[in-house]
């Protein structure tokens, strides 16, 4: 996998070192000076690390595999913290283990993630990253 083949609207499974674990993840900006990915997790149920409050918790957003056919079961995507990530990082990951794997959402959906993301107030601070649609989130 090159840089080329790593866009935006993309959603990876890739083994995450800090979780120990394999987690998906959907890229939803980028920012070309620094080649660094705005990326959200997803997590399998809600995570109330995440939801300080009421206000929060709109923005855990609940994915079926109806919808989404790489999910085996109900999950939430929680849009209320970016997780950068470097186009190599993920390029090395995914390069080093066959077990990773790539999505990609359609148009719809991935328009729904950014009118989420230009809605959520909660992101900012040193992790803007300047969305292709224009926005700072």
């Amino acid at each position: 996998m090159n840089k080329a083949e790593i866009s935006i609207g993309d959603v990876l499974h890739l083994y995450v070192e800090e979780f120990k674990k394999y987690k998906f993840f959907i890229i939803l900006g980028e920012n070309d000076a620094e080649f660094t990915f705005a990326s959200f997790y997803i997590n399998s149920e809600k995570n109330y690390n995440f939801i300080p409050h009421k206000e929060a918790e709109k923005f855990h957003i609940k994915l079926s595999p109806s919808e989404y056919s790489f999910l085996n079961h109900d999950s939430w995507l929680n849009l209320t913290e970016i997780f950068p990530k470097s186009k190599d990082h993920i390029i090395n990951e995914y390069s080093r283990d066959n077990s990773c794997l790539k999505f990609s959402l359609n148009e719809i959906q991935l328009e729904f993630f950014r009118d989420c993301v230009r809605n959520c107030g909660m992101i900012k601070g040193k992790f803007r990253f300047k969305i292709e649609f224009g926005e700072e989130c």
